[in-house]
């Protein structure tokens, strides 16, 4: 099974991370959360409800990245 989550967690510096995450139509999850720069197990978290992303297509880019910190998209199945 694939985990639900796209993410990146900087080791070294680096400029720019994009991702983005097609769910179809009807949409392959349930829920679907941006990951900006929490503790790299944090995608696992329960997000709150002012934090869910509804769109079919999530596209992200994050730029000054901390190092050791989780960036990217995560989603819980339907």
């Amino acid at each position: 099974m694939i985990q639900p989550v796209v993410a990146f967690v900087p080791m070294r510096q680096v400029e720019r991370f994009e991702a983005c995450v097609r769910f179809g139509n009807p949409r392959s999850c349930a829920q679907a959360w941006v990951l900006d720069g929490g503790l790299p197990t944090s995608f696992a978290d329960p997000p709150s409800a002012k934090d869910l992303v509804t769109a079919e297509t999530m596209e992200v880019t994050f730029d000054n990245l901390l190092l050791g910190h989780a960036y990217g998209i995560a989603w819980t199945w339907a």
